[in-house]
């Protein structure tokens, strides 16, 4: 009985050391001269022509992606590559058919004509020598299965390192060639430890899904740039009408502290526009204790602001109730609960003339669906951060730091955040459903609720952020404000562990980045932006003891987490709408659901 339990556990470390290769068929890459693997991702479109259903494997690099007609290559609108993928020569026959009838040298001007074949080639065939004539690169294997599908479709977009060349082809044009690796691969082999880690995450999430946690979430895992673990589970309310898809977008809530504001600090580190020692009074021209405070202080939360704003109070009409405006015990004028043992005065009005139900030229605000607001709200804001009175410099955690990180990166590029990020990491990492204000570009089917707001906005929140004080700030906040994906803030994880590249485009350097995931200070957990575990006794930390302590990342209030692991090159993404329908919802926190994935994630993947 012993002798059979060590020969499991010996299988099993001696699995877990390889599990991560991609050790299926070898893929060979045939192109002309010029072709090159996609990088920047600015000015890419991607059209595909397929009978294997490959939009969804298409759609994990790319969003942008659609199935498309050959005459597509004739229009005034070409796509930068146009993608044939099959695993049936006959498909291929009748896909260049059409590419042939209208194929002329000016339509196809401009767009790369791509071949993904799945099977054996025979080539010394007419046939195959023809469609491959008018190809600009060929992607192969020899086996036609749905997982060799999935290995050209991560081979095109360079999540997968191609080293074997061969040459031994009819296509002239067309030569042998290796690739590096450029972006997330996702796993589509077997191994026990990779099963036994999707069981016990599947069982995990279950038991949020159970106990009312949050009615759906997702889950990304991934070591070596390779991915292991990408699902989805439960729906996006618990009426259980529109299931979690990889599609899903949600309001990641301080996820956007470390995915939309710090990246473009540490561009600024990067280009020598800023360090850690300069002081608000310097950047921001701020007089009296605030000028002193310095970018290194905000960046660990060591400021001496305090948590936040207190955005809704600083909105309501102080004639219309008699104080206090929050009580801890409920009571006749205090019946609205708010939150835990904190009741609200039911007397209480919004200041008059500041909101609107309809969006017009005085209002041009969009705090909720069904709310918009006065431009004077903003300095409003900023008129109590400049007034708040000083406090001791120790480590507490304020959304204000990062409000006046916006700023500075605002006055610095002379560019709103939104549009920065949209410039300079959205469209070069090619995120599509990564944005503020997604109703600009998504209907509200393809994002997840968050709470019902019960007291302010008198509304179930959908589509707009949930932080107060972003909204006010018309869903651009240093601190808030972002939707995504799973599969895309996996890709902002990954440009970390990478340091600071991805997908070909070097946002910033390495050793830049490696001053913001160290503790700079004795008394505070954190790096610069980034939370890391807790190692002192009594002090909870975000992460289970069993996280290194070199780890870094951050959560959510929404019930988001990031968190990375440079020692294993481990990557954790966990999204959910936990506050839905109720912010009092602390299921997923009390359950410690979270901590039991990295703890699963530790358990199988450092034996």
């Amino acid at each position: 009985m012993h002798f059979k339990v060590l020969t499991l556990l010996l299988t099993l470390f001696s699995l877990s050391t390889a599990i991560y290769a991609q050790d299926e068929e070898n893929v060979l890459f045939y192109a002309e001269g010029d072709y090159a693997p996609i990088t920047g991702m600015s000015h890419i479109g991607v059209a595909i022509s397929n009978d294997a259903g490959a939009l969804p494997l298409m759609r994990r690099y790319y969003d942008a992606v659609y199935e498309a007609h050959p005459s597509v290559l004739s229009n005034l609108s070409k796509p930068s590559h146009y993608v044939v993928i099959a695993n049936d020569w006959k498909d291929v026959k009748v896909q260049f058919e059409g590419i042939f009838r209208f194929y002329t040298s000016s339509g196809r001007r401009g767009t790369n004509i791509v071949l993904l074949y799945a099977g054996p080639l025979d080539v010394q065939s007419d046939s195959v020598a023809n469609v491959l004539r008018i190809c600009d690169a060929l992607y192969t294997t020899k086996r036609s299965d749905r997982s060799s599908i999935d290995i050209l479709v991560q081979s095109f977009w360079g999540g997968r390192s191609i080293d074997e060349v061969n040459d031994v082809f009819l296509a002239a044009r067309l030569r042998g060639r290796t690739q590096d690796k450029l972006r997330l691969s996702f796993y589509t082999g077997s191994s026990l430890v990779v099963d036994s880690l999707r069981q016990n995450i599947d069982e995990i999430a279950n038991e949020a899904l159970d106990i009312n946690a949050t009615p759906g979430l997702s889950v990304i895992i991934a070591q070596h740039g390779n991915v292991l673990v990408d699902k989805q589970y439960g729906y996006t309310t618990y009426q259980e009408t529109n299931a979690v898809s990889p599609t899903t977008i949600y309001d990641i809530a301080s996820l956007s502290k470390v995915v939309g504001t710090l990246p473009q600090v540490i561009r600024m580190f990067d280009q020598g526009h800023l360090d850690a020692s300069q002081t608000l009074s310097s950047l921001l021209d701020i007089e009296g204790w605030q000028g002193r405070i310095n970018v290194g202080q905000l960046l660990l939360h060591t400021s001496g602001l305090p948590a936040g704003v207190p955005a809704y109070a600083l909105t309501v009409d102080s004639s219309s109730f008699q104080p206090p405006l929050l009580v801890r015990r409920r009571d006749a004028l205090h019946q609205q609960r708010i939150g835990k043992n904190l009741y609200l005065n039911i007397k209480v009005k919004l200041r008059p003339g500041w909101f609107v139900d309809e969006q017009d030229v005085s209002h041009p605000i969009r705090v909720s669906r069904y709310l918009y607001a006065s431009d004077s709200v903003r300095s409003i804001l900023w008129r109590h951060i400049a007034n708040i009175p000083q406090q001791s410099p120790t480590y507490r955690y304020s959304d204000i730091n990062f409000l006046y990180l916006q700023r500075i990166i605002e006055r610095k590029t002379g560019k709103k955040l939104d549009e920065l990020f949209d410039a300079t990491i959205a469209a070069p990492l090619g995120l599509k459903r990564m944005l503020y204000c997604p109703t600009n570009k998504f209907r509200i089917s393809e994002i997840a609720p968050t709470a019902e707001d019960v007291y302010f906005r008198h509304e179930m929140l959908w589509s707009t952020v949930h932080d107060e004080t972003a909204a006010l700030l018309g869903g651009v906040a240093g601190n808030a404000g972002l939707f995504a994906t799973a599969y895309e803030v996996a890709k902002i994880g990954q440009l970390y562990l990478n340091g600071g590249t991805y997908g070909g485009v070097r946002l910033f350097k390495q050793e830049t980045f490696d001053e913001f995931i160290v503790r700079h200070d004795p008394h505070c957990r954190r790096g610069y932006g980034f939370d890391m575990p807790e190692r002192r006794n009594g002090k909870p930390g975000p992460v289970p003891d069993c996280m290194p302590k070199t780890s870094y990342g951050h959560t959510g209030f929404t019930g988001t987490m990031m968190w990375m692991d440079p020692e294993s090159e481990t990557l954790f993404v966990f999204i959910s709408n936990r506050i839905h329908p109720s912010i009092d919802n602390s299921k997923l926190s009390q359950k410690d659901i979270r901590s039991k994935m990295l703890e699963a994630i530790t358990r199988f993947l450092h034996p």
